[in-house]
C-alpha cells in the first residue's frame, strides 16, 4: 500500500515534530531523524549507509516510508490493516499488533494528526 502524504506527515509530526536531527537513545541503539528510524529497521528496508546518514531527511523519509509500506502489507495479510493499527505497529511492533495487542494512545495521536493533514490536503483518510 502506498502511504499518502497526510499519513506520512502525521507520523513525522508524532515522531520528531519535524526536527531532522531528532534522536532517541534507546535499548536498540537509537532512533534517528524525522521518522525516528533505528538503524536495523532501515537496513531491513535496504538501507546501506551509516546511522548518521539517517538524519538526512530524504533518506529518512525514503526508508521510513518503506517501513510503513511493509507494515501496511503485513497488516493487510494478517487481516488487521487500519490506520490505527499501522500507527500502533510502527510504535509497538508488528508482532504485538498481529498478536492482538494495541497501542491506543499512540494510535489515537497519529490518527488525530492524520485527519488534520488529510483535511488540509483534501485527502480522504484511509479507515
Amino acid at each position: 500500500m502506498t502511504i499518502d502524504t497526510a499519513l506520512l506527515l502525521a507520523f513525522i509530526e508524532q515522531e520528531s515534530t519535524f526536527k531532522t536531527r531528532a534522536f532517541l537513545n534507546d535499548r536498540n541503539g537509537g532512533s534517528y531523524g524525522l521518522l525516528q528510524l533505528d538503524y536495523a529497521t532501515a537496513q531491513d528496508r535496504g538501507f546501506k549507509g551509516s546511522a548518521v546518514d539517517l538524519y538526512d531527511p530524504v533518506v529518512n523519509v525514503q526508508f521510513g516510508n518503506a517501513q510503513l509500506e511493509w507494515l501496511s502489507a503485513e497488516l493487510t495479510k494478517g487481516g488487521k490493516f487500519s490506520a490505527s493499527n499501522l500507527a500502533a505497529a510502527y510504535n509497538s511492533g508488528l508482532s504485538h499488533i498481529l498478536g492482538g495487542g494495541t497501542d491506543p494512545l499512540y494510535a489515537a495521536e497519529v490518527t488525530e494528526k492524520y485527519h488534520k493533514y488529510a483535511a488540509a490536503l483534501g485527502i480522504t483518510p484511509i479507515p
